[in-house]
């Protein structure tokens, strides 16, 4: 087994060429002739312009209640953002209202309940099928 990990660390690792990404083609080619397809279009950047700070974020796997989701995927696509940005949003806003929270978590403890419960019911189901 020492010698399969052995193996997969020391492997060496292909290399690839860089590829040209840019957007604009140079006006003129390698061989230094004219190229006819080049735009005649200049992309500058704003001089006060910053780069965007980058978000770390996390993948992580929700799972929610058919129609709810359903209801939720339906008013972020209306909204044209995504369920993740409108979560972290209402998340955001729950925190700034004391009260509202309160109020959020009570029900999300109900809700919870009743989860666990089915949950447990679908357990006991499986087990008792089994024997």
């Amino acid at each position: 087994m020492a010698d399969a990990l052995d193996r997969l660390k020391n492997r060496q690792r292909p290399t690839v060429d860089t590829r040209d990404s840019s957007i604009i083609k140079p006006d003129h080619d390698d061989a230094g002739t004219q190229n006819p397809s080049s735009p005649d279009i200049q992309i500058s950047t704003l001089p006060d312009s910053k780069a965007p700070p980058s978000l770390e974020v996390k993948n992580t796997t929700l799972r929610l209640e058919t129609a709810i989701g359903e209801e939720l995927q339906s008013l972020c696509q209306g909204q044209k953002i995504c369920r993740e940005v409108f979560i972290e949003s209402m998340f955001l806003q729950v925190q700034a209202d004391p009260d509202l929270l309160d109020r959020i978590l009570q029900g999300a403890q109900e809700r919870q309940k009743k989860r666990t419960a089915v949950a447990n019911h679908k357990r006991a189901v499986t087990m008792m099928s089994r024997l």
